[in-house]
């Protein structure tokens, strides 16, 4: 079995011999590629289950505040949705790894201690892949 390493330099070696070889040869790396690491394309929808509310597809890539807001679920984000104020704090119960990361501003937002709990904002989260999640009730 060829490693990752050796099909870039066995396309690279016919690339000074013969193009349509070296189409042949990228069509195998594809499909090596493909095969290993279970498809390039990424979904054009996903799935959030509200744990209190529905199970809702949306576009992949959109934030789970856009998605509860376009499906009537009940999230507050008294800030609008610009990471300065921490209501639209959601739990993930599965699925963090199809989440987009964190970044600065997030986890500035939400703390030290609710990052490691694995608190999110929903305006900052993309959803790439299914997720289950909870909003806290805060009042």
């Amino acid at each position: 079995m060829y490693s990752c390493a050796n099909y870039s330099i066995h396309v690279l070696f016919y690339c000074k011999y013969d193009t349509l070889t070296l189409i042949f040869h990228c069509e195998v790396t594809i499909s090596f590629f493909r095969r290993v690491f279970g498809g390039l394309s990424k979904p054009s929808t996903v799935k959030i289950e509200f744990e209190s509310g529905p199970v809702v597809e949306v576009p992949y890539g959109t934030t789970i505040l856009q998605a509860a807001t376009d499906n009537d679920v009940a999230l507050d984000s008294f800030c609008g949705g610009t990471c300065s104020c921490s209501t639209c704090r959601i739990e993930v119960l599965a699925g963090e790894k199809n989440l987009s990361k964190r970044k600065e501003d997030e986890m500035s937002v939400l703390g030290e201690e609710r990052c490691q709990n694995g608190d999110r904002l929903s305006c900052q989260t993309q959803v790439l892949g299914d997720v289950v999640i909870r909003i806290p009730d805060y009042f």
